[in-house]
């Protein structure tokens, strides 16, 4: 199971190290190595080896912007040129630049960089980190604003960002805008949000370095846990030559209408390839009825209540809206339940009166149902 923490647990759990009395740097000096390595992967990946490639490092005025400045400095010991563009009014990461980089980092102005940006093998976002809030602003939000449009175009050289794009808030996963996607997030001590979200598309690859404190998280409440293919495997039962479909567990399932037909059959059909030993399908109308056992006959259907089915577990709301009576039902049933669609704008509703989901309620929502059902349910 994947762990997702806010950026604010992480820098509280950093705490302990950073504030110790011999603490010497070297989180930070161990976050550039990884984000050098992932560079230079990124780069060879990319057809660009060393002495035959350019890095373009975006250096914003906090620990990422080190990080970047310092990620630059081995890049180029690897024989890379390396530029650099900061937008960094305490002058802190300059001052590191020259002092680590020497003449191996030329710093640039925003319009230098943008004559030839095409020329570059990589760009390096460490604007922002975990700290940030909101949207990108002022010169460098116009600058990323500029290099996003080029991305969309297609015409940006790959971008990795350093522990998360600038732009992405880490304590809620939003995504503000402008902000460059990229193919590779380096990410430091944790998962961080908004890993596990539809936001981590954004992110591309995100590769995780502990830097050599595994254990800085134990103590910390996760905000997700996102369970992966191998829980999966983990928890689900292997049938033996004693298994039958009882043992096998009965799934029932309230899908579709009349009017959409669809979600009820491959809902269904989806349900009977998960390997449960029994799918009951509730159904109220002869053609939906037909429908289901001409693509289904596996699918024992039924026409009672719900309530008086004998199953382990219920899973419906696709293909319905919000006022089908069958989706209250989900809620309000004592074995668990997997709600999607109607049923998740039936949950809004329900919370509206005041009430709770009870345990081993799963919502399905897409993003946009999602946010339409929590607003309702807050601003209601």
């Amino acid at each position: 199971m994947k762990l997702i923490y806010t950026g604010e647990s992480i820098r509280e759990a950093e705490k302990p190290y950073v504030q110790a009395p011999d603490y010497n740097g070297y989180l930070m000096q161990r976050a550039a190595d990884a984000l050098a390595e992932e560079a230079y992967d990124t780069l060879v990946s990319h057809g660009a080896p060393p002495h035959s490639g350019r890095v373009l490092l975006l250096v914003g005025p906090g620990n990422n912007g080190a990080d970047t400045v310092y990620a630059g400095v081995r890049l180029h010991r690897l024989g890379y040129s390396i530029d650099a563009v900061l937008f960094d009014p305490t002058g802190r990461n300059l001052e590191l630049i020259a002092r680590e980089a020497g003449e191996g980092t030329r710093v640039l102005h925003t319009e230098q960089s943008l004559r030839n940006i095409s020329d570059y093998s990589l760009i390096i976002d460490g604007i922002l980190g975990t700290g940030a809030r909101g949207p990108v602003r002022g010169e460098a939000g116009e600058y990323l604003g500029y290099l996003r449009s080029l991305q969309q175009l297609g015409t940006l050289p790959p971008v990795i960002a350093c522990d998360i794009p600038s732009g992405v808030d880490s304590n809620d996963g939003t995504l503000n805008e402008p902000s460059l996607a990229a193919v590779r997030t380096v990410t430091f001590i944790g998962h961080k949000l908004p890993t596990g979200t539809g936001t981590a598309e954004h992110c591309g690859s995100i590769r995780l370095h502990t830097l050599g404190v595994p254990h800085a998280l134990d103590n910390t409440e996760p905000a997700l846990r996102v369970l992966e293919t191998k829980d999966y495997r983990r928890e689900l039962e292997t049938p033996t030559v004693e298994s039958h479909k009882y043992t096998r567990g009965v799934v029932g399932m309230l899908t579709g209408t009349p009017e959409y037909p669809g979600a009820a059959l491959m809902s269904v059909h989806a349900a009977i390839n998960t390997g449960v030993g029994m799918v009951r399908f509730g159904v109220n109308d002869e053609k939906l009825h037909a429908l289901m056992l001409a693509h289904n006959p596996e699918a024992v259907c039924f026409s009672g209540p719900a309530r008086q089915q004998q199953v382990h577990a219920w899973a419906g709301g696709s293909g319905t809206t919000s006022s089908e009576p069958t989706n209250r039902y989900l809620i309000e049933a004592l074995e668990p339940a997997v709600l999607d669609a109607g049923a998740v704008d039936t949950v809004a509703e329900y919370l509206l009166t005041g009430k709770r989901l009870t345990a081993h309620k799963i919502l399905t929502p897409t993003p946009v149902s999602c946010s339409g059902c929590w607003r309702r349910s807050l601003t209601g």
